[in-house]
């Protein structure tokens, strides 16, 4: 799947409530070189887009699912 904002900012919140992300927000941020520690919002799913294309295999579709979180989560 390519980068749509939108998209990814609606499957990276639902999906984040389901693992517990929010707790992780602060340590998530600081890996994706955010100032702010939010999980709403373009420049965090921006930010994600930017890392997975760092870290191949990764799709870099802007969306922190199982695969990204496996290799993002502290």
């Amino acid at each position: 799947m390519s980068y749509n904002q939108f998209w990814a900012l609606r499957f990276t919140s639902s999906y984040a409530r389901e693992t517990g992300g929010p707790a992780y927000a602060e340590p998530l941020c600081k890996e994706l070189n955010l100032q702010n520690p939010k999980f709403k919002g373009g420049d965090f799913v921006d930010a994600v887009y930017r890392w997975q294309r760092a870290h191949p295999p990764l799709d870099a579709d802007g969306m922190i699912g199982p695969q990204t979180w496996a290799k993002l989560a502290p």
